[in-house]
Parts: C-alpha cells; sequence; structure tokens
C-alpha cells in the first residue's frame, strides 16, 4: 500500500541544484523499519496460528489418562 509523501523538501547545502539531482531515491529509515515490523507482525500471527493448532491437536488426541498421577 502506498503512503502520500508528506514530508519537507530536502535541502542540500553547499552543493549546485543540477548536480544535488539523482535518479535513484533513498529510503528513509522509517520506511525500512515499518516493513520490518510488517513481517515481524506477520511472524506473530503465524506463532499465534501454531499455538491455537498445537493446542487443538492435544486436546483431539487426549485420552483422559493421566500416567503422572
Amino acid at each position: 500500500m502506498k503512503y502520500p509523501h508528506l514530508h519537507w523538501p530536502h535541502m542540500r547545502h553547499g552543493h549546485a541544484v543540477a548536480s544535488t539531482h539523482h535518479d535513484h531515491h533513498h529510503r528513509p529509515a522509517w520506511e525500512k523499519m515499518e516493513k520490518a515490523e510488517g513481517v515481524v507482525d506477520y511472524f506473530v500471527v503465524a506463532g499465534i496460528i501454531l499455538l491455537g493448532a498445537a493446542m487443538a491437536y492435544g486436546l483431539l488426541t487426549a485420552s483422559g489418562e493421566a500416567p503422572w498421577f
């Protein structure tokens, strides 16, 4: 999902305007952090789903016998 760029223009001091124009774009650190946060969110949700599946499997396969009592 793309967000509008609502930021101040980058001001570079000590360089001519024509020499500072680059065709490539460096992603700001906060964009990288948002992407990493999204990946972590997916891992957390996947872990919760796996834990729930393991609990459901354990409940379905339980025999009611507790050999340690």
